[in-house]
Order: C-alpha cells, then structure tokens, then sequence
C-alpha cells in the first residue's frame, strides 16, 4: 500500500511538471514569435525610411 501511495505521488509530480514545462515552453514560443514581428516591423520600418 505504501510503495503503492508513493508511485502515485511520484508520477503526479512528474506529470505536473511535464505540464509546467509544456506552459513554459509555450510561453517562450509567445515570446519568439512576438519578437520576429516586432524585428519584421522594424525592418519593414528601416526598409521605407
């Protein structure tokens, strides 16, 4: 019973930061994107003037 509690804990802690780490992975992706747009205006910007 007790090996049986701790496997479970042990997996919902490693499911929770598998979670964690897809938000996170997410955000940065946001992050990479927001950034090439910005660098794409910019250029688009440089470009005219």
């Amino acid at each position: 019973m007790t090996l049986n509690l701790i496997f479970m804990s042990i997996t919902l802690q490693k499911k929770k930061w598998t979670e964690s780490e897809i938000m996170q992975q997410q955000n940065i992706q946001m992050q990479m994107d927001e950034n090439q747009l910005k660098l794409q205006k910019l250029g688009y910007i440089n470009q005219t003037l």
